[in-house]
């Protein structure tokens, strides 16, 4: 990992090609309005991976106006304003001046400066003024986007203890826990693995959840973090796949998201995880979250929820 390239330059790689995918579907949209459902789901669908990515990164400035354009994108999409011309020319307005701002924040340039006022005014007078963040919405404060819980229904069986007792063994006689991260974003997903090697973890990753079981049993994982947004197989859903294994009743399952705590909340209401991590406490709670929960199983324990 010592070669790996710079987060700067994987983010930007990331950023470049999926603004050019939001750049292609508004033009498109401008061209035939009649595909509004269409083009608002391939806009939607990068512009949040991208403001995963950027609050992942600690891009603060980029990470607000990702979800400035994402909310200007969800009104048009939801039928609230009308997709007009004028409105679809503010968005690629201001589209491009994020680029710019990408382009500088990855450059370094510590006066990286956010699009101009005069344009930033235009995108309020088409969309309205930014709403105020909703009660239970992350707001970026280092570790309020943790929601720690151990869910534990009672005993899980023979089958499901002895495979949780020789993982436990393996891990000690190894000295380091196992750690796998599944996330579409390379940017995330390198981040995560920095700050889990750093810490002592042997880490893995994976772009997506499918095939995880096998990869899971053959490295004999202790901790899964997985995305909830991702192709193919979705986090919340891969959880229940993981879950059906008897081999891997004990495995630590995380599920982490850009989402707000509420919609978090919402999708993972029932399963059989131990935490939810926002993107944005990556670098504050991640390697003391995977501490806490590793030490509550080692002594057989679990983690109580953290109160909010």
């Amino acid at each position: 990992m010592l070669n790996d390239p710079p987060i700067e330059q994987i983010f930007l790689a990331e950023a470049t090609e999926g603004l050019h995918v939001i750049h292609r579907a508004l033009l498109e949209l401008q061209a035939q309005p009649e595909r509004l459902a269409r083009c608002m789901t391939r806009v939607l669908d990068r512009a949040h991976a991208l403001k995963g990515s950027a609050g992942a990164a600690g891009m603060r400035s980029i990470h607000q106006l990702m979800q400035r354009f994402e909310a200007c994108a969800r009104v048009l999409q939801a039928g609230v304003l009308e997709p007009t011309q004028e409105r679809l020319g503010v968005l690629v307005a201001f589209l491009e001046g994020i680029e710019v701002t990408v382009r500088e924040v990855c450059a370094g340039n510590a006066e990286a400066t956010l699009p101009r006022p005069a344009l930033l005014e235009k995108v309020s007078v088409a969309f309205g003024k930014p709403a105020a963040p909703r009660d239970g919405a992350h707001r970026g404060k280092a570790g309020d986007g943790v929601n720690l819980r151990w869910v534990n229904a009672g005993p899980r069986g023979q089958a499901s203890e002895a495979a949780g007792g020789a993982r436990r063994r393996a891990m000690t006689a190894e000295g380091k826990a196992r750690v796998l991260v599944i996330d579409d974003s390379d940017v995330v997903r390198a981040l995560l693995e920095q700050h889990i090697a750093k810490a002592g973890y042997e880490v893995y990753g994976s772009r997506l959840a499918i095939g995880a079981t096998h990869l899971i049993l053959s490295k004999a994982i202790d901790v899964v973090i997985a995305d909830v947004s991702m192709p193919g197989l979705s986090g919340d859903r891969l959880v229940g796949v993981l879950r059906r294994n008897p081999r891997l009743r004990d495995l630590i399952i995380v599920i982490m998201s850009e989402r707000s705590q509420r919609e978090l909340e919402q999708i993972t209401r029932g399963l059989d995880i131990q935490a939810v991590l926002a993107k944005g406490d990556v670098h504050a709670r991640l390697v003391p979250l995977l501490e806490e929960l590793l030490k509550a199983r080692a002594v057989g324990g679990g983690a109580k929820e953290a109160k909010s």
